[in-house]
């Protein structure tokens, strides 16, 4: 009835999905995770937020933070699979910081 219900209702399938990946079942993984995606939606819905349309969103932000940050590795002359995870990780920031 409430968004700190919701809230509530999105951090206990977040642990039951956690509880379902220490367990290795992939079905029940599928099943907490499509639970946490339902419950997230639902504040969404609590937000006045359309959740489809923040999901687009986010993809484009992340495609679009994703090719400056390809582009910035490139114009270094180096090239994204040749990079440690930590140094991507430090690109990664680097956008970001560009993108507020």
């Amino acid at each position: 009835p409430n968004i700190q219900g919701v809230i509530e209702k999105v951090e206990e399938e977040l642990a039951e999905l956690k509880e379902a990946i220490s367990n290795e079942s992939k079905s029940e993984q599928r099943a907490e995770l499509g639970d946490l995606l339902f419950s997230v939606a639902q504040l969404g819905r609590h937000l006045d937020v359309d959740p489809e349309q923040a999901l687009r969103e986010c993809n484009n932000r992340f495609q679009s933070m994703f090719f400056k940050m390809k582009n910035l590795i490139e114009d270094e002359g180096f090239k994204m699979t040749d990079l440690a995870p930590e140094k991507l990780e430090a690109y990664w920031q680097k956008i970001k910081k560009t993108c507020v």
